[in-house]
């Protein structure tokens, strides 16, 4: 800031702010699945940490362990899977997501869908 005449301080344009550092979320708690009438439902509890940060819940399926796919991207804490083959065994993982990314993966479930 320049002085005037006065010894007074001019206005000045800049702004200064402290930045906010967003940490990814810790993983998501107690995940369960379970077979329901039309599908299989998956449920689990919150990061105990979430990155100071909105926070979202990629559910991710597969058939074989290797290959993962998005089936739903919720605010939720659970998820109803619908429209899987009969008998057909599948597991679920679960990653919390916000702006800095995601979470680690910390456990896989499986069930046989009906």
């Amino acid at each position: 800031t320049a002085a005037n005449s006065a010894g007074a301080g001019l206005p000045s344009d800049s702004v200064s702010a402290t930045p906010v550092l967003v940490k990814k979320p810790g993983p998501i708690r107690s995940l369960a699945v379970r077979t329901v009438s039309g599908g299989i439902r998956i449920t689990w509890r919150a990061p105990f940490t979430t990155g100071e940060n909105e926070v979202t819940y990629r559910v991710q399926r597969s058939r074989d362990l290797w290959r993962w796919t998005t089936v739903a991207t919720t605010p939720l804490l659970s998820f109803t899977n619908t429209g899987l083959t009969s008998k057909r065994r599948y597991y679920y993982r679960v990653v919390a997501v916000n702006s800095a990314g995601s979470s680690r993966v910390t456990s896989i479930r499986g069930a046989r869908a009906r």
